[in-house]
């Protein structure tokens, strides 16, 4: 389950943010993490697409991944995602038993088929970077850049936010069903807010901390078909 901010409308040379629809929460696709790897191939499989259906031709594209995704990234296969997205592959139609061979070839050519469209140079140690800082907006924050051949460049955000929506939503609606079928009046305390959150954070940082290194610890197809 993922929700991605991806860039829409006219491609400017600066960021550019706008929200997919809310039926983005809940898909189907690859694992280990719906916001770790099927959010980063939708992103890079966007820009992708972007660059090209608007006649914006790269010389060169570089993926910065940063926060949550640049420190656990590895684990949950991140760069793995982002690498089949800017190829062309999505979370549901990608084959779990071609990934392997199709990393393979990006790493030993160093060369990308841009959306498996238009071939690029592509260095996965220069081009696929881990940042250490966070995006203002999200802790699972992207850039992409594309470098034209006029030398100008264009660049794109892109956040992956779906659990933690997802969880409030559910536990709202979970209050709200029990309160009504007793005839209660639903409450909703603001003074445990921070303690919610709080909450929240640790569940999640152990939770993600478990599934990246129960992903370490498989073969990457396995990881990737789970």
């Amino acid at each position: 389950m993922t929700l991605s901010t991806i860039p829409v409308g006219t491609p400017r040379s600066d960021d550019s943010i706008a929200a997919v629809s809310v039926t983005e929460l809940f898909t189907i696709g690859i694992g280990p993490s719906s916001s770790h790897t099927v959010g980063p191939m939708r992103a890079a499989k966007a820009f992708a697409v972007e660059m090209l259906d608007t006649g914006l031709i790269p010389d060169r594209v570089q993926a910065e991944l940063f926060g949550s995704l640049s420190l656990t990234g590895r684990g949950h296969h991140s760069d793995r995602a982002v690498l089949l997205g800017l190829a062309g592959e999505t979370p549901e139609r990608v084959d779990p038993d071609a990934i392997d061979g199709l990393l393979a070839n990006i790493h030993e050519t160093r060369q990308l088929m841009l959306d498996g469209r238009h071939p690029l140079p592509f260095d996965v140690e220069q081009d696929l970077l881990f940042r250490p800082g966070f995006l203002p907006a999200h802790p699972n924050g992207m850039v992409f850049t594309a470098f034209l051949p006029d030398g100008s460049s264009v660049v794109r955000r892109f956040y992956s936010i779906g659990g933690g929506a997802i969880g409030l939503l559910l536990g709202m609606g979970a209050i709200l069903v029990v309160t009504i079928s007793q005839k209660w009046s639903p409450v909703f305390d603001t003074a445990l807010t921070p303690v919610a959150m709080l909450v929240g954070l640790v569940v999640g940082a152990s939770g993600g901390g478990l599934a990246a290194i129960q992903a370490a610890r498989l073969k990457p197809a396995d990881n990737l078909r789970n």
